[in-house]
């Protein structure tokens, strides 16, 4: 099982008419065939914010025999009640990525691809990988 903690974002782009933003997160893991219980999370959506703050805790149901083959990927929205979401960006890390141990806590920093960096992870040892996103596609 994997617990993931949604934090929260920062910077965001503003994608409303108002300077700012109504986001929310999408968390999936992929590749849906090979994680058919891995069903897709969202976040609650914040209203009028650029740096919103989540605290929301998610879980998903990991086979141990395709750990090596998945990707947890966020995807941030812009939520408009009349026509369709926004996107806003994604990140991206691997499974093999994150401690295998239920009792580490790692907490990563994650850039997403759209706005003004590429994916750039940091975990609480302070090693920082930077990735493309065809190194993770």
């Amino acid at each position: 099982i994997l617990f993931a903690k949604l934090l929260g974002a920062r910077e965001l782009i503003a994608l409303d008419t108002n300077g700012k933003s109504d986001p929310f997160i999408q968390l999936q893991v992929v590749p849906h065939h090979l994680f058919p219980d891995c069903e897709l999370k969202l976040s609650t959506v914040k209203k009028s914010t650029l740096d919103p703050m989540y605290n929301e805790m998610f879980e998903f149901i990991i086979p141990q025999d395709q750990i090596c083959n998945g990707v947890l990927v966020l995807s941030v929205y812009d939520y408009d009640f009349i026509s369709a979401n926004d996107f806003e960006g994604e990140a991206m890390v691997r499974l093999t990525d994150l401690p295998r141990n239920s009792e580490q806590h790692v907490k990563w920093t994650m850039a997403l691809h759209r706005p003004k960096e590429g994916l750039h992870l940091q975990d609480s040892r302070g090693s920082n990988k930077r990735q493309s996103c065809d190194e993770v596609c």
